[in-house]
C-alpha cells in the first residue's frame, strides 16, 4: 500500500474523531477504488448439505439451554443490513407484544445488552426512557424505542437509525460520490459543507 499522504491535518482530525486511523481510511479507499471480487456459487444449500435441521424436541432442549448458559457470555448476532427496520427489530416487536422476552434471564440480557447499542445515550437523554430502564420495564422500553410514542426506530428505514457511532445513511451517501470520483477528492467530498449541511438537516429533523 503506497505511502499516507492524501489526508490534510484537518482530514486527520475527523478521521480521529469517528474512531479510526488513516490506515483504516487508506484501506476503506483502496476497496473502493478496486471493487469487490464476486464468488462463483458451487450450489444452493439444502437440507443436510449446508443446513441443519433441529426436530422439535431438539429445539426446546436448545431453547433451554441458550436460556440458561446465555448470562455467562458475550452473545453476537448478524442483522443484515438491507431492509426494512421493523425486520431488524422483529424479535423486539415480538418482546413488545408479550411484555418481555419469555423469562426473567431474557430480560436482564436484554437491559444488560442495551448499553451496548450505538443509540443506548439518545435512551439515556429521555427521563422517561431512563425511569423505565431503572424500574425493569420491559415493555415500556421497547415502546419508547419502537413507536412513534419515542424514537420510532421500528418504523424508520434503517439508514436513519444509529449504528456503529455514525448513521449508515452516510456511508451510502458516500459509496456513490466514490464511485463517481477519483479517491483523493471521494474523501474530500464526504467531509465538505455539503454533506455536513445536509447532515445536520436531517438529524435535526429527526431530533438525534
Amino acid at each position: 500500500m503506497k505511502e499516507l499522504n492524501l489526508f490534510t491535518q484537518n482530514d486527520l482530525r475527523r478521521i480521529k474523531k469517528l474512531g479510526l486511523t488513516p490506515l483504516d481510511a487508506e484501506k476503506q479507499m483502496e476497496s473502493y477504488r478496486h471493487g469487490s471480487n464476486y464468488l462463483n456459487l458451487n450450489r444452493p444449500c439444502a437440507i443436510n448439505d449446508g443446513i441443519l435441521s433441529i426436530q422439535k424436541t431438539e429445539m426446546d432442549e436448545l431453547i433451554k439451554l441458550y436460556e440458561r448458559e446465555a448470562g455467562k457470555f458475550k452473545l453476537l448476532k448478524f442483522v443484515p443490513a438491507s431492509g426494512a427496520a421493523s425486520r431488524m427489530f422483529a424479535e423486539w416487536f415480538s418482546a413488545l407484544e408479550k411484555d418481555g422476552f419469555g423469562s426473567p434471564s431474557l430480560n436482564q440480557s436484554f437491559l444488560r445488552n442495551l448499553k451496548k447499542y450505538p443509540f443506548y445515550s439518545l435512551i439515556k437523554q429521555n427521563k422517561r426512557a431512563s425511569e423505565f430502564i431503572e424500574k425493569k420495564n420491559i415493555k415500556g422500553l421497547l415502546d419508547y424505542i419502537l413507536s412513534a410514542k419515542g424514537l420510532n426506530f421500528g418504523w424508520l428505514p434503517k439508514a436513519l437509525i444509529p449504528q456503529e457511532r455514525r448513521v449508515p445513511l452516510w456511508k451510502n451517501i458516500c459509496l456513490r460520490l466514490f464511485n463517481m470520483f477519483e479517491a483523493q477528492a471521494m474523501f474530500a467530498i464526504c467531509i465538505s459543507r455539503f454533506l455536513r449541511n445536509i447532515k445536520k438537516m436531517l438529524l435535526k429533523k429527526l431530533k438525534l
